[in-house]
């Protein structure tokens, strides 16, 4: 190694070069440094002493004395050595470099420079490395401080030696009268000041010459007891540019934590540590990936104190490890936040929120976290979120800045409200959660807050849109049925009344009271039925209820019809007991209308059957009795009397005589005998409707054996024959009324008079007796009255003939047969 030389000293008064052997303008640049660092206190010995730097690209060793041949005092001289750095900081040994440099002002030369071989042998240690050592690696800042300039020389030389070259090239020494005078950019590794200096530096690191043990195992690497090369290789894994001492005990400390069995906190330690010592993310990457995977597999078995302790950790020396990041995320989700830790919760959503508090990648970890922990479905994390908000409400913007908005989030939120919280806490939580528009837990906070009546009063005032009912229900979450009722009916919103609906169904008796005044009550009602029909019983007197809506349908008052259209699905559509039904089918549209009007003649029909005709059907009901299918099924029922079935023909005008008459045949066709008294009844009904062809059906059922419709045929006597009721029994004819059936029986079979087929001539008549004019039976009229005053043939020779002429007549046989008649007794 080529070793330059320089002498400065006294220069025309002033301090400066005097002479170089290589680079005179290097040796220039450092004329300054080889001076007294400060002037000297009066009466303090320091000459002479060395010191070493390193500029740029060399390295300087000088040793300087006080020059009393100056011209002024204070001055001194200096003898400097200037060699490369790069080849100087491979030399362990110093004392060669030492033992070239002049020991006395008589000595000074003409520089010329020289080369030097390298010695391998280790310099003799001072008895003061170890002191040396512990204040180099041990806390603080500044120059360690040896007190006494003697054996100065050897203690610097012992610490070179034990310096790896890294870090012998920015160790420095030199002489100090005091901190005031350490004011260069590189401060000096290691100063000596005179011994009478000693109280100037109370605050700095004075090595203790009576040190025996090194206090660390870096004072250790530097008192030459320890082999520093593990630990320097550790730092080259981590990319680590260890230059100066003051790096060392980071690097054992580091070193030291990695090399046991290690939790979080010392994987935290160390994470640290290398970033302090590499900043460099693209230097040591793979030992800075095992241990970032360290750290990162301990984190789901970390304390929130832990956690909290990341936020700080901004591992810009490391490469990117978002799985760090994402274990924090679900360290959170997984967390059951335990009451024991809401303070260092509150700490961490704090921390979460604020730029200033932690780094970017916690921050949003923590944030998602928190999120996700939010959307889990248990009420873990919403009871605590309720704590946090009530132990420290000054939270509260940043912990809604963390909650995800999503709904399944609110609602779980909204359930864990607690029953009670303060005024003030909640006018505050109402306000966020408008802004957020999370109406079902500002439902549930104005539960906490107000009675139910006023707590869904509050609500209704912002939680405008009737599709949605939660809030309002969060809001009723501690009212009983009874105040549910009670809410809608004095409200009137159509969402209360759904919960009051509700209610109902889930205890029908709350409702019991009721009158349905109020159109609040009436939908209540309807929604009920809805629901469940058998709740149109729910009014403790439902048909007194429902006439008094009726009778306000009637009156023009306020009426909820869809009540009207659930009612008419219930047993109170049959008004057969509201007298005034008559105005009710007037105020019903038509499908309405036709739905009470089938239900009530069912009912008018059933009561028939079983009581007798309530009252008389209206011309409305009527109509719809007679045209509902009902009524066929009821006239048929077999287990009907025919006398209320009868009754209920009798109350329809408009029941025609077809339909009776095949109501009839059905009747007749089960081949029962029937009632003599129902039949007198069925006889009334259709004598009183004038109905002929039902006559004709009954006499000829009559004829065929049907002899149970006899008191029906005499009831309806006038509407028979007389020959017809003289031949079946029915009635006793008079007289006149006999020879009347034979002047009809006669003008029947001969029509064109007695001398059809000399009829009368045959009998014993004579034609030119017969009337010249008039209609066959005019003619029989007139003869058949002359025979009953004896002139013409006897009745019985006239009857004979015609028997004769009609031997299977059975009306002919019956007449001749008559005594009345034919004279023969």
């Amino acid at each position: 190694m080529w070793v330059e030389e320089a002498i400065y000293g006294e220069v025309k008064g002033g301090h400066d070069l005097r002479a170089a052997s290589g680079n005179r303008q290097f040796a220039l640049d450092i004329a300054s440094r080889l001076d007294l660092p400060d002037t000297a206190p009066p009466g303090v010995s320091w000459s002479p002493y060395v010191s070493g730097f390193s500029l740029g690209d060399r390295y300087v060793i000088a040793r300087t004395f006080i020059d009393t041949s100056a011209p002024r005092s204070g001055m001194v001289l200096s003898h400097a050595l200037i060699m490369p750095l790069t080849e100087l900081i491979e030399f362990q040994n110093l004392n060669s470099l030492f033992g070239r440099l002049v020991t006395s002002i008589d000595q000074v030369i003409t520089p010329v420079g020289f080369s030097l071989e390298k010695d391998e042998l280790l310099p003799e240690s001072s008895i003061d490395l170890i002191g040396a050592a512990n204040a180099l690696t041990g806390r603080g800042s500044g120059p360690v401080v040896r007190l006494g300039t003697e054996g100065f020389e050897l203690l610097a030389a012992s610490i070179w030696a034990s310096l790896w070259p890294e870090a012998r090239a920015n160790f420095g020494f030199r002489l100090s009268f005091g901190p005031a005078d350490i004011v260069e950019n590189a401060v000096p590794t290691l100063v000596c000041t005179p011994v009478s200096l000693a109280a100037r530096w109370s605050r700095f690191r004075v090595l203790n010459g009576e040190d025996q043990v090194p206090a660390s195992t870096s004072a250790e690497f530097l008192a030459g007891i320890a082999d520093p090369k593990p630990i320097l290789e550790f730092g080259q894994e981590i990319g680590a540019d260890i230059q100066h001492l003051s790096q060392l005990p980071f690097l054992e400390q580091a070193h030291k934590t990695l090399s046991r069995t290690v939790g979080l906190d010392d994987f935290l330690t160390a994470i640290r540590l290398v970033e302090k010592l590499s900043p460099d993310s693209m230097k040591g990457c793979e030992k800075k990936k095992v241990i970032a995977v360290g750290l990162t597999a301990h984190v789901s078995s970390a304390r929130p104190g832990q956690i909290l302790s990341m936020r700080n950790l901004r591992l810009s020396g490391f490469p990117v490890i978002p799985e760090l990041w994402q274990e924090v995320e679900s360290w959170l989700t997984a967390r059951h936040f335990d009451q024991g830790d809401d303070e260092l919760m509150g700490q961490m959503i704090a921390s979460a929120t604020n730029r200033d508090a932690a780094v970017e990648s916690w921050r949003v970890a923590v944030g998602q976290g928190i999120a996700a922990a939010a959307r889990v479905d248990a009420q873990y994390f919403p009871r605590a979120l309720w704590r946090w908000i009530r132990v420290r409400p000054e939270l509260l913007d940043a912990i809604f800045v963390l909650l995800p908005t999503e709904r399944s989030v609110e609602l779980l939120v909204a359930s864990s409200t607690p029953e009670k919280l303060s005024s003030s806490l909640g006018t505050a939580l109402l306000q966020q959660l408008l802004a957020r528009s999370w109406l079902a837990v500002h439902g549930a906070v104005l539960s906490a807050l107000d009675c139910p009546t006023e707590a869904v009063r509050r609500q209704i005032k912002i939680d405008v849109s009737v599709a949605d009912k939660t809030g309002i229900e969060f809001a009723l979450r501690f009212a009983s049925p009874a105040q549910v009722l009670e809410c809608a009916v004095q409200l009137e919103d159509s969402r209360l009344i759904d919960l009051a609906a509700d209610s109902v169904i889930s205890k029908p008796e709350i409702f019991a009271g009721s009158q349905c005044s109020e159109v609040a009550e009436q939908k209540i009602w309807d929604a009920a039925i809805r629901r469940n029909g058998n709740l149109w019983r729910a009014p403790s007197s439902p048909f007194s209820v429902r006439d008094k809506v009726l009778e306000g349908l009637i009156g023009g008052g306020k009426i909820h019809i869809p009540l009207l259209q659930s009612l008419a699905r219930t047993p109170l559509a049959d008004l057969s007991d509201f007298a005034r039904r008559e105005k009710v089918w007037m105020k019903l549209e038509a499908s309405l209308q036709r739905e009470y009007l089938n239900a009530t003649s069912v009912g008018w029909l059933r009561r028939v059957t079983e009581m007798g005709a309530p009252f008389a059907p209206d011309a409305v009901l009527k109509l719809a009795i007679l045209r509902h299918a009902e009524l066929d099924v009821t006239l048929l029922d077999a287990a009907s009397s025919i006398a209320s079935r009868v009754q209920i023909v009798e109350a329809l005008e408009d029941f025609g005589e077809q339909r009776f008459l095949l109501w009839f045949e059905a009747i007749l066709s089960q081949n029962t005998a029937l009632p003599s008294s129902d039949v007198e009844r069925l006889g009334q009904l259709v004598q009183r409707r004038g109905w002929q062809r039902v006559v004709d059906e009954m006499l000829a059922r009559y004829l065929g054996h049907r002899t149970d419709l006899k008191p029906a045929l005499r009831i309806c006597l006038s509407m028979l024959g007389v020959f017809t009721r003289w031949m079946l029994n029915l009635s006793a004819p008079t007289p006149a009324e006999k020879w009347e059936s034979f002047v009809q029986l006669a003008a029947e079979l001969y029509p064109s008079g007695p001398d059809h087929d000399e009829l009368w001539s045959r009998a014993g008549g004579t034609n030119s007796d017969l009337p010249k004019s008039g209609t066959g039976r005019s003619i029989w009229l007139s003869v058949i009255g002359q025979m009953r005053n004896g002139r013409g043939p006897l009745p019985a020779r006239l009857l004979l003939q015609m028997k004769q002429d009609y031997p299977t007549n059975a009306q002919l046989l019956f007449i001749a047969d008559d005594s009345d008649i034919s004279g023969i007794r």
